[in-house]
């Protein structure tokens, strides 16, 4: 995402491709925004070297779910298996591209997921990952290369349980450096979306809740955008979690270096939303 002028300009939004459904959430949300913003589509796949080291071991095995056996597994075997994997990857982004006009491509690289994914991220604006990666287990946790991204990547992450971002894109505000690049953000993409746009101002008194609404006013410089105010007095997690379900949120946008991203705290605040999270680097 670059700045242009005081606005942010999206050209590039990478989807970090595997054989899970939540990397189709991941692609098909990614997709809808590209089209928005007249972005293009890039896809990765990435051949994980480590799962090829353990096919090199004696006595691998997987089992499959269609049948509930053990079946041995060698090297050859999981390269093939990687391979199908990739190709089926590349045909879903290709379908989807062309299905909403986008200009897309597509590439697989071999060698360890989040350092494949993390240097793809620097020729992109955006990077767009699902969110989960256990999906057989009732405890929420976020899947470590979504966490990996969220600590290291280079660029702005998409975090996507869902695959649409509808009414209203909400901005947390706090008066920071990194909080004004995410309202310039959310700007953007309320007026991409057509959505309105709600501002959560964290302030601890009256007077610079004041300040930085005057803020916001000089920042968002929209005619056609009347951002909605919320105030909290804190960055406690239960308080931002009520005010986003009692405005019905439908995509968060949250500066990286917020208290809120912070390990257990951003576990906790991604286990209680289930919308859109748009992580602003």
């Amino acid at each position: 995402m670059k700045s242009k002028n005081g606005e942010f300009e999206i050209r590039r939004i990478l989807v970090a491709l595997d054989s899970s459904s939540y990397s189709l959430v991941a692609l098909e949300a990614a997709a809808k925004l590209a089209v928005r913003v007249e972005a293009e589509l890039l896809g990765i796949f990435v051949e994980d070297i480590n799962l090829l080291r353990l096919g090199k071991l004696p006595f691998t095995y997987k089992i499959s779910f269609s049948s509930a056996k053990e079946e041995q597994v060698d090297s050859s075997t999981m390269e093939l298996d990687l391979k199908v994997q990739a190709e089926q990857a590349r045909r879903r982004l290709m379908t989807t591209a062309e299905e909403m006009g986008l200009q897309w491509s597509f590439r697989t690289v071999r060698g360890d997921v989040i350092a494949e994914i993390l240097s793809a991220a620097l020729d992109a604006d955006i990077l767009s990952l699902g969110r989960v990666s256990y999906p057989l287990t009732r405890q929420f946790k976020l899947g470590s290369t979504a966490l990996a991204a969220t600590t290291k990547a280079p660029r702005t992450v998409l975090l996507a349980p869902k695959t649409t971002i509808s009414q209203p894109i909400v901005a947390v505000y706090d008066g920071t450096k990194k909080s004004k690049q995410a309202l310039k953000a959310a700007t953007q993409m309320a007026k991409a979306y057509s959505c309105n746009l709600t501002i959560i101002v964290v302030a601890t008194s009256e007077e610079q809740a004041s300040n930085l609404k005057q803020e916001i006013k000089d920042l968002v410089k929209s005619k056609t955008l009347e951002p909605r105010y919320r105030l909290l007095s804190s960055t406690k997690v239960s308080n931002l979690v009520k005010a986003i379900q009692e405005e019905s949120c439908g995509a968060l946008v949250l500066s990286s270096e917020s208290p809120l991203a912070k390990d257990e705290t951003f576990q906790k605040l991604l286990y209680e939303m289930d919308c859109l999270l748009l992580l602003v680097k």
